[in-house]
């Protein structure tokens, strides 16, 4: 496992400025108690990571997706994105 893999300004590296941008605003959202809206951001943002060819960031995306869609009662896709992490 590489050194960075709980360090989330690395997993942050990988994403472009505008989606960083994006992760901010997820977080922001939760932090203001809307995991229903902070859920698909950080979902989307777990494919762009699994796609840029990085799997253990991705799945950090998607436990906080599955996490957040629980949080707001959206069983089916956080169970998704449970599985996906």
């Amino acid at each position: 496992m590489s050194s960075d893999y709980f360090d989330p300004a690395a997993r942050d590296s990988a994403l472009l400025p505008s989606e960083q941008q994006t992760l901010n605003e997820a977080r922001r959202l939760l932090a203001n108690k809307k995991p229903g809206q902070a859920a698909p951001l950080f979902a989307k943002l777990a494919e762009v990571l699994a796609s840029a060819g990085q799997p253990q960031h991705a799945a950090n995306l998607h436990a906080e997706a599955a996490q957040s869609f629980a949080e707001s009662h959206n069983e089916i896709p956080a169970l998704t994105q449970a599985r996906a992490a």
